[in-house]
């Protein structure tokens, strides 16, 4: 190792504020739909991979996909869902490396990280009412639109990219809508969203040690860690129609807006050994980071076949495009900001799916859906390995009597195999993560309806 320490000592001291930039805010997680979205907020639409959950107006979960069919729903109802999102995010490392301290590539030690997926309890809560003027409506939503997380081994090869990611969100959303003819209802909402976000990584103080000729020190033989915890507040609107041009044909179109949120946080420092603690790079300060979570259109159809069967359709167009750019500041001025090229492209989302009641109270669901990631291959991360998805779903619903309801979803969710080759730049070393991950998700949702 006394090579390397050669080859570090001259340029050592210039590279070191460009540490700072191993900190990036991201979103965080294995989430059941694409990027960082949590489609899972309705038992009963999972089912039915969420055709027609714009459209087919059953329960008070239709807000969060389409406010105006809340118009349908007569008298005074409540929905709780409560969702067990079980994500299995396993990486197969392809020698990952670190470049620039040597003539070629040194090799990170470290394992795979293990299963970075998480099993997270998604609940949300719906409530409508009809008003005494009998064309208008009044609801309330509350739920987690956004979020989940990854979390790997201390000691994988990948650490100095991530190790914990988490974003979690609360949504609330009280809604409005109007039966405007027979035919046609309109709605709309504002959105107010609370983002947390944390995410923690590795520092390879070992490395800086011994470009300083600190004796003893070898690359990757000291490391530290570096987290960031940030949050705040933000606010959206959502507005829908829902269409019925003949009885059991019905169509919806609903937009939810994007938010901007403004995260304000402090970013820690942990292991930062004697030689380094005076660096005001690794002393704990505050931060701040710009995100935005993305506006999406929706398409829902329902088709109504006779009284025991009908089919459903669903398409959504997500603006992921808006997350090009991360841009993390430190508030100490002599910490250079940490922008980092994500490059997201817009997704679509289509699905269809059928339902038959074979009895009065019980009704089956089956469905499909293919689901296309935001993130292309040659900029996918470590906090976030996203590829396209396919959802193989099904459900039951049993009316028990006039008042009470119960919806059960299930869906598994198969992930295309995804490559990985992130770099991590700081000053003039490379840290490369590259190897594959295999991914699979599986839901299970539980509803329960109230009618007053």
């Amino acid at each position: 190792m006394g090579h390397v320490r050669c080859a570090l000592s001259l340029p050592a001291r210039a590279w070191i504020p460009g540490l700072a930039l191993a900190l990036a805010l991201g979103p965080a997680g294995e989430a059941g739909a694409s990027g960082y979205a949590i489609k899972e907020q309705s038992g009963r639409q999972l089912g039915s991979a969420f055709a027609g959950a714009g459209s087919s107006a059953q329960d008070p979960s239709v807000l969060f996909f389409n406010p105006a069919g809340i118009a349908r729903l007569p008298g005074y109802r409540v929905s709780g869902v409560f969702s067990a999102v079980v994500a299995r995010t396993e990486f197969d490392n392809d020698d990952s490396s670190l470049e620039g301290i040597a003539p070629v590539p040194v090799p990170i030690p470290g394992g795979n990280g293990g299963d970075a997926g998480k099993t997270a309890l998604v609940p949300a809560l719906y409530a409508t009412a009809q008003t005494p003027v009998d064309f208008l409506h009044l609801g309330l939503g509350v739920n987690a639109p956004f979020g989940l997380s990854t979390e790997y081994e201390d000691d994988w090869v990948g650490r100095y990219s991530a190790l914990d990611s988490r974003l979690t969100t609360y949504n609330f959303n009280p809604v409005a809508a109007v039966q405007v003819t027979p035919w046609l209802s309109l709605g709309a909402g504002a959105q107010f969203q609370h983002a947390d976000a944390k995410l923690t990584r590795a520092l390879d103080f070992g490395t800086i040690l011994a470009g300083l000729g600190v004796p003893g020190a070898v690359p990757f033989g000291a490391d530290g860690e570096i987290e960031l915890k940030a949050d705040d507040w933000g606010y959206g609107y959502t507005v829908g129609a829902l269409l019925e041009p003949r009885e059991g044909t019905r169509l919806g179109v609903s937009y939810r807006s994007y938010i901007n949120e403004h995260l304000d946080g402090t970013a820690k420092f942990d292991g930062v050994p004697p030689p380094l603690a005076a660096v005001p790079q690794f002393t704990d300060q505050d931060a701040t980071a710009r995100v935005s979570t993305p506006d999406s259109v929706e398409i829902s159809l329902h088709q109504d076949l006779g009284t025991r069967w009908a089919v459903m359709a669903d398409a959504q167009w997500t603006n992921w495009s808006r997350f090009q750019v991360l841009r993390v500041d430190f508030k100490d001025d002599g910490v250079p900001s940490n922008v980092v090229s994500e490059q997201w492209h817009d997704t679509w989302f289509y699905s269809i799916g059928a339902q038959y009641a074979p009895l009065r109270p019980l009704t089956l669901r089956g469905g499909f859906a293919y689901d296309e990631t935001p993130v292309s291959d040659d900029h996918r991360t470590a906090p976030l390995p996203d590829q396209d998805r396919f959802w193989i779903t099904a459900g039951a619903s049993y009316q028990w009597n006039r008042l009470i309801g119960l919806n059960v979803g299930y869906a598994h969710i198969f992930v295309r195999e995804a490559e990985i080759d992130e770099e991590t730049l700081i000053g003039p070393l490379t840290y490369r993560t590259h190897g594959d991950y295999e991914a699979a998700i599986d839901i299970a949702s539980l509803q329960l309806d109230l009618r007053f």
